[in-house]
């Protein structure tokens, strides 16, 4: 079984041990939150299609940096349900921990849309398809709906 999320125009299917949470009432920006049983997290952040993305990329990219010490970036792009999402990958330590965290900013005709993956290094590995499935749902979604405001 999967647990489904359908609000505000945004729909997916989620692992049903899985838990999420959202900021309820659908107002710009909103979020999504699913986290694993074993501690991954994938945040989806809802924007004004017309935000600038690469000043909601600087934000998050500022909040991580002050957040961890040490943090390893590099350049990251990708294609989920085919829509291209540009931002960052990251390492970092947390605790004794290494994480690895993939921020992707995804521009659709309904949402800006900005996804933070994030888990311990071995877990990510074990969870990237998931994290995938989930974007690839929600962004073909989107796409579908572009004249369904």
């Amino acid at each position: 079984m999967s647990g489904n999320y359908s609000k505000y125009g945004v729909s997916f299917l989620y692992p049903e041990n899985w838990t999420l949470e959202d900021s309820g009432g659908g107002e710009l920006p909103f979020e999504i939150w699913l986290e694993s049983p074993d501690g991954g997290l994938l945040s989806l952040t809802f924007f004004d299609p017309e935000a600038d993305s690469e000043e909601v990329l600087r934000e998050y990219l500022a909040g991580l940096q002050e957040q961890y010490e040490d943090i390893e970036l590099t350049p990251g792009e990708d294609c989920a349900g085919g829509v291209k999402g540009v931002g960052n990958n990251a390492l970092f330590y947390c605790l004794d921990f290494l994480v690895s965290c993939k921020l992707r900013v995804y521009a659709t005709p309904k949402y800006l849309v900005a996804v933070v993956e994030q888990a311990e290094t071995r877990e990510f590995d074990r969870i990237s398809q998931v994290f995938l499935a989930i974007k690839t749902q929600l962004l073909e979604g989107l796409k579908k709906n572009e004249g369904n405001s």
